[in-house]
């Protein structure tokens, strides 16, 4: 086996030939799933790519595998470009939007009062910098309903203004312009001068001749100025003040967390940040400061192209971002976790599914949230008017197990995907980040062909359907190859009933990537 080796700053790392490459721009080229040693400086310090960079204690090297991880990273000064045969960076991405903006869609209400404040207390509960951040980088993007790049453009393109009127005195030459205050100080005759001496140029004016040889020194005006200190420019004002702070929290949390997936969320908010503080420094922003309550009866706020729709925004990030987590440790679903990543995905793509036939789900559970992540938790269910529902890693107890709820016929389980129809059937789908004809570093029973689910897993489906009791089991894998289906023993296949057995079914982000499911999804759906 040839050896390779790539210099990243203070560490080197070496790889067998055929997986260690570095590309035109530089970048270091690396597979997903493989080993590679890495050269550890004495003076190293806390090791960078927590989860990826391991060194057992006393060993002056360390073991770099990515295991979940797709895309691009950095070790000391060098990009590190993971690449998978599984999914690819574009892929992994594609999910990863798709999870954000389902996430960013469940229903959560709020009331909205005359005023609302920037304190964002209309829900108790503390700020979650995370699920802001992605409805922020969706709204810069365009990928949400919201359009935040247009309605700001809008906003400083043509501000809103008042007019506002300032009352001075002023000596009679400076009197540029003439109002009723000036009227009635002429005729009034207040501040007249001395008589006015034999040929003075006003003496033979009619104000002189009206006031005896005298005329007025000063005169009261108003003028008229325009003003873009208004209450609808600081709320703008204080919306993008907020959402600098809610990307500033997600960016420092990035940096702080040393995975793999950072670089990418780094990158995502140091954009945002510049976006959102150029419009800050915008000479119509500047100097205002963020207001108070927001003035939520403005016409101008209710109504004018580009301020209607920051409202909108801001609304929507106030009644979608506040909620009362639980403390638990940061995920990294943030962070490009890929194998997480495929189930969540896998798991709303199932639910779009059923979409299609029942329509919108009428319930969502809501999903656990703190300072950096987003999740789901188990027995998370989207509930639909049918009495369908979609659950979310449902726990089924051991035989065992005392507690109700759904039991196993054996040990305790736990599938990804369990669809319940509403007659009491249900089926089971279970997403495995894996296919066939994949190699790895471990021995793998292999179907033949490269769009294949694994033998294994197939293997898996059958336990889940014998020891729940389900009407049918599915593997979903990411691959392009077409969907297989095994009938029961003794039972002929029928792809138009309701499926029996256990199948598998190719499933990857994609154009055309979900129709099999859904094909699948809506068989499911037939009474019988």
């Amino acid at each position: 086996m040839t050896l390779r080796s790539e210099v990243c700053g203070r560490f080197t790392i070496v790889g067998a030939a055929d997986i260690l490459d570095r590309d035109e721009s530089g970048a270091v080229l690396l597979l997903a799933d493989r080993s590679y040693v890495v050269q550890i400086p004495a003076e190293a310090g806390e090791l960078p790519l927590v989860g990826a960079l391991r060194q057992l204690p006393g060993a002056s090297d360390a073991v770099l595998r990515f295991s979940g991880f797709i895309g691009d990273t950095r070790l000391d000064d060098r990009v590190l470009r993971v690449r998978s045969p599984k999914l690819t960076a574009v892929q992994v991405d594609e999910m990863l939007g798709a999870i954000r903006k389902r996430l960013a869609a469940l229903p959560f209400a709020f009331a909205t009062p005359v005023g609302a404040t920037f304190a964002r207390d209309l829900v108790r509960g503390p700020d979650i910098s995370y699920q802001a951040a992605v409805l922020i980088l969706d709204a810069l993007s365009g990928r949400s309903r919201h359009d935040l790049r247009a309605a700001v453009a809008r906003i400083l393109g043509n501000p809103h203004t008042v007019l506002r009127t300032e009352r001075a005195i002023v000596p009679l030459p400076l009197a540029d312009r003439l109002g009723p205050t000036s009227l009635i100080d002429a005729l009034t005759g207040a501040s007249l001068s001395p008589p006015l001496p034999p040929g003075h140029p006003m003496s033979g004016s009619p104000a002189a001749v009206a006031f005896g040889a005298r005329i007025p020194e000063r005169l009261t005006v108003d003028w008229v100025t325009p003003d873009q200190d208004t209450a609808e420019n600081r709320f703008v004002a204080g919306v993008l003040d907020a959402c600098i702070d809610a990307v500033d929290r997600v960016l420092e949390y990035a940096r702080d967390s040393n995975a793999a997936g950072a670089e990418a969320l780094m990158r995502e908010c140091t954009v945002a940040h510049e976006t959102i503080r150029v419009w800050r420094s915008h000479k119509v922003l500047m100097s205002l400061r963020p207001i108070g309550p927001a003035p939520l009866n403005s016409t101008v706020l209710q109504r004018q192209p580009g301020y209607r729709h920051v409202l909108s925004f801001w609304m929507d990030l106030l009644g979608r971002t506040r909620w009362l987590p639980d403390k638990h440790s940061l995920s990294l679903l943030a962070l490009r976790d890929a194998p997480t990543l495929y189930e969540y995905w896998c798991y709303f793509e199932v639910v779009a599914a059923v979409e299609v036939v029942e329509g919108p789900p009428v319930a969502f559970d809501r999903p656990l949230h703190d300072e950096g992540s987003a999740r789901l938790t188990w027995s998370s269910r989207a509930r639909f008017e049918s009495g369908v529902v979609v659950v979310f890693n449902e726990r089924f107890r051991g035989r065992d197990s005392t507690g109700s709820g759904p039991a196993s016929a054996s040990v305790p389980l736990r599938p990804d995907v369990v669809l319940h129809r509403c007659d009491g059937c249900f089926h089971v789908l279970d997403a495995k980040f894996r296919r066939a004809g994949i190699t790895s570093d471990r021995d793998d029973e292999a179907a033949e062909g490269e769009d294949a689910a694994e033998q294994a897993d197939v293997h898996k489906m059958h336990a889940y359907r014998d020891a729940l009791g389900a009407r049918s089991a599915w593997v979903l894998y990411p691959g392009r190859g077409s969907a297989a289906e095994f009938a029961p023993h003794g039972l002929d296949l029928d792809t138009e009933a309701p499926p029996l057995g256990v199948g598998t079914i190719p499933l990857a982000p994609g154009p055309g990537g979900d129709q099999l499911l859904r094909q699948i999804v809506k068989r499911m759906l037939v009474p019988g």
